[in-house]
């Protein structure tokens, strides 16, 4: 039942591709004694204690393999489909996904207990999944590890219906930590779709700009002189929510003590209150983005850093110094001759690319202001943003900023949901806000500044 060699051949299949679940793997115990035992049919099946302190057998005492072709039978796994399994057992379902799907068949696995994904190992060969060329695995794991696996893989998920399967038993056994992940997959699906959609939208969009742009890339000096350059100064990220207003006035505090970048739409609020910054960034593709600019003089104009990918117009516009950081298409279309301009992270938005450029720097700590993620007070923008220009013409006492905004929000409240306040209470926000926040999550896991 508990063959060494399939042990030893397992996992070192395991070793090549997921050598951290390995690791795991080789970290705990096996199970103890009478914990794997035979079914009826002579295929090895597997008890063990739930978090309620209760036995559950993880699958059948008579056919295990049979159950689990009859348990994921009902998906119907189509050659482009994803496949998220959760809860593994001895591996019967995993088997099963795999002989139903194809070799394009994207199939994710995952298993609470690192000692029941021993178990698998060791009754028997998994070479079918362990081999399977779009195979992904997690074991005993954070639900945020999923999410940033499948952030990797985004496209490939979306490429084709998703199918979940969760394990009964295992379900049964540990409901607390697969509840958590079937969260974390559905907060994923909402990042996702908006990921992909904004991508596909943006890519004709993209092209365009960035060859609008190529007289200016060719003759930036890029970001790389600029890498590293203030280590251990504390950065200050400014965005544009409306709670810039409260903390707006604080920033005078801190010009000489920390380096300030400002996202475009917040640069004409700081510049209004006499505080300089630093930096600023712009990554917006819609040539709407030359108003945040407008009327800006020399030299009160920041350096901004330029996603080569943003509206041309809005850069041509801008009166300061341009610095761009790399763009792979342009530098092999033109052979590396543009030279290298330093590598930076963007982002989906404009504050991600911020807080990436505050990063580059060397900043330390790196403090966020004006970024609500949310609707507070039921607006998006601080007074005196572009937008609050653009529209001032239609408010009145009767018709305000925030009944105008609220008209958009109220017309896409499908999309909207109600999350915990940083102050306490509950607050709006909606899909796209609340993948931004992933991201932000994401970043800040892989940041070495605090």
């Amino acid at each position: 039942m508990r063959a060494a060699g399939h042990f030893e051949h397992n996992l070192a299949l395991l070793k090549k591709r997921w050598p951290e679940a390995a690791r795991r793997v080789e970290s705990v115990q096996p199970l103890a004694a009478g914990q794997v035992v035979f079914s009826r049919c002579g295929e090895p099946t597997l008890k063990v204690l739930s978090e309620a302190g209760t036995e559950v057998w993880l699958h059948s005492r008579y056919r295990p393999a049979e159950e689990a072709d009859r348990q994921l039978e009902a998906l119907q796994i189509g050659a482009q489909d994803a496949v998220v399994v959760l809860g593994v057992g001895l591996g019967y379902p995993l088997l099963s996904a795999v002989r139903r799907g194809r070799s394009t068949t994207f199939v994710v696995a995952l298993e609470k207990d690192p000692a029941v994904w021993r178990a698998a190992l060791e009754c028997q060969p998994l070479d079918e999944f362990l081999n399977h060329p779009e195979a992904e695995l997690i074991v005993g794991a954070a639900p945020e590890e999923l999410f940033a696996l499948l952030d990797q893989k985004v496209s490939r998920f979306f490429a084709g219906s998703i199918k979940i399967f969760s394990h009964p038993a295992s379900a049964q056994a540990f409901p607390s930590y697969y509840q958590s992940i079937l969260q974390s997959l559905g907060e994923f699906a909402r990042y996702g779709s908006v990921v992909l959609r904004s991508a596909l939208y943006l890519s004709r969009i993209a092209i365009q700009n960035r060859f609008s742009n190529l007289p200016d890339y060719l003759a930036s000096p890029g970001i790389r002189p600029l890498i590293g350059k203030f280590q251990g100064y504390p950065g200050v990220v400014v965005a544009a929510g409306p709670s810039l207003e409260r903390n707006v006035e604080e920033l005078r505090r801190l010009q000489g003590r920390a380096v300030i970048v400002a996202v475009s739409t917040a640069l004409k609020i700081l510049l209004g209150r006499g505080l300089q910054p630093h930096l600023t960034a712009i990554i917006d593709y819609h040539t709407i983005s030359s108003r945040y600019f407008a009327g800006i003089a020399p030299e009160l104009a920041a350096p901004i850093v330029c996603d080569p990918k943003a509206s041309a117009e809005a850069i041509a516009s801008y009166s300061g110094a341009r610095f761009f950081s790399n763009d792979a298409l342009i530098n092999t279309l033109l052979d590396g001759s543009a030279g290298d301009k330093g590598d930076l992270v963007t982002g989906s938005t404009v504050a991600h690319a911020a807080f990436h450029i505050a990063r580059a720097l060397g900043c330390n700590p790196i403090i966020l202001v004006g970024l609500d993620l949310s609707f507070p007070e039921g607006r998006l923008h601080a007074a005196g943003t572009a937008t609050h220009e653009q529209h001032f013409s239609e408010t009145s006492r009767f018709y305000t900023f925030e009944m105008k905004e609220w008209e958009w929000y109220l017309s896409h409240r499908k999309t909207l949901m109600k999350v915990p306040g940083l102050n306490g209470g509950e607050v709006f926000t909606d899909d796209v806000f609340f993948s931004y926040l992933r991201e932000f999550e994401q970043m800040f896991q892989e940041a070495p500044s605090r």
